[in-house]
């Protein structure tokens, strides 16, 4: 443990580490605030409203996951990019200006999908789901889709600006927060139980106008300072560029983290959905500084890279991933000892996860070990190179949802699972390694045999 401790404070001697550690910690507090607010919103819909209606929000929300994607268009992650390269640039015009053709296309875009998406429910539900009763919640998740790709668009923009902190609110904890007070307003102020996908979809709506004010206030201050900068102009089609390939990266890795919960929607109980969704949650622990670490890492790389400061950038992104293996060996540990009594906090239904929990927990933790492998990619101009990679593990996870879950259920999930994000991370490493010539992944006692 002291030999640990030793090795951080080496690493926070580093000037970059330094800002990573400060903007990341400020994330990763942020982060475990909205993991406690997910876990206690489930809790809440589980205990006014059963373990069943759980599992019905879940598959909702992770219906409407993939759909605002399209509206999305990957233009949610291209304006990090471009953020963080115009902003480095002091260009604060050009962010203006790929903002107004962004929301150009998200808005229209997303009006057309929200209509067809509410007329198709009732399909969706029947056909597709083979449980009519999803109909409902589908219908009122919908009012969630412009509004969800909305948010994160300026969420992402704030990470561009290095808004660690209030990104880090609007995407995670902020939802949830607004969700739990609806519930306790419709139990005990309303005296009804109103439909829990109507309360997401409000506390989306909420977060939206939430991530407009930040973006608001922190842009405006840089753009008075800098209005008479110079100004880029950036064309629909470079901007289609770089977004059509983070659209498909970040639609297939929603397919690696969703695929299993909506194949279990069609095969197995609404209750087991529910069970299986908790213990992926909990699992998330295993790497909760490797996600705190990727809302500074992803503008730092940019910055790095774009500066052609290829040294520093190398060194950046292997004590990255250096600190947050130690930082993430306590999590890992106690949700490994402890998981059966972890999951029973949410019943005794919910400890049949168990199982679940270890194998996502060990997967988790094996991608903490190879560091922040897509961000690195898909910010040094790698983009296309981490949409194939993502492409090929989406295509086997979905087969093997598809072959084990009928079968063996959440067991079967979480099998899918472990064997997609252990060869996603394992392929992104190397292919880094061909490409950029370095190691990324860190284990203490293999670290001679990277360096040979």
């Amino acid at each position: 443990m002291e030999k640990g401790i030793n090795k951080i404070k080496g690493l926070l001697s580093d000037v970059h580490i330094s800002e990573l550690v400060k903007g990341g910690g400020a994330s990763f507090i942020v982060r475990v605030l909205s993991l406690i607010f997910g876990f206690v919103f489930n809790w809440m819909i589980a205990h006014f409203y059963g373990a069943e209606s759980l599992g019905f929000l879940i598959s909702s929300i992770s219906v409407l996951t993939l759909v605002a994607l399209i509206p999305q268009f990957g233009l949610d992650t291209a304006f990090l990019r471009f953020v963080s390269e115009y902003n480095t640039k002091q260009q604060p015009q050009t962010i203006a200006l790929i903002l107004k053709k962004s929301l150009s296309v998200m808005i229209p875009l997303g009006v057309v999908v929200t209509v067809a998406f509410y007329f198709s429910t009732d399909y969706i539900a029947t056909v597709i789901f083979k449980k009519p009763y999803l109909a409902e919640h589908l219908r009122y998740i919908s009012f969630g889709i412009v509004p969800m790709a909305l948010y994160f668009l300026f969420s992402e923009g704030l990470r561009g600006l290095k808004k660690i902190k209030e990104q880090t609110i609007i995407q995670n904890p902020s939802r949830f927060f607004i969700s739990m007070l609806l519930i306790l307003v419709s139990v005990y102020i309303i005296g009804e139980k109103i439909n829990p996908s109507l309360i997401f979809s409000v506390s989306i709506i909420l977060t939206m106008f939430l991530s407009i004010y930040y973006w608001r206030k922190f842009f405006t201050i840089q753009n008075e300072v800098q209005k008479n900068a110079e100004q880029t102009t950036i064309t629909y089609s470079e901007i289609f560029k770089l977004s059509i390939p983070l659209l498909l990266a970040s639609s297939t890795s929603f397919m690696v983290s969703w695929t299993d919960t909506i194949v279990l929607t069609m095969y197995r109980s609404d209750e087991e959905v529910a069970v299986y969704n908790t213990a992926m949650k909990f699992s998330t622990f295993a790497k909760l500084n490797l996600l705190a670490i990727n809302s500074i890492a992803a503008p730092k790389f940019v910055e790095l890279f774009s500066t052609k400061n290829f040294t520093a950038l190398e060194k950046v992104a292997k004590q990255t991933t250096k600190l947050v293996f130690w930082t993430s060996i306590p999590a890992t540990l106690i949700m490994l000892s402890f998981p059966s009594f972890i999951l029973g906090i949410y019943g005794d239904v919910f400890k049949t996860g168990t199982s679940s929990l270890v194998i996502l927990v060990v997967a988790q933790f094996i991608g903490v070990t190879c560091g922040s492998v897509g961000y690195f990619l898909q910010m040094t101009g790698s983009q296309k190179l981490f949409q194939n990679i993502i492409l090929g593990v989406t295509a086997l996870n979905i087969l093997l949802n598809f072959l084990l879950i009928p079968s063996y259920g959440m067991q079967g999930a979480a099998i899918a699972g472990f064997i997609t994000i252990v060869l996603q991370n394992v392929v992104s490493v190397y292919l880094i390694k061909r490409k950029y010539g370095f190691w990324l992944f860190y284990i203490p006692f293999l670290s001679k045999v990277k360096k040979d």
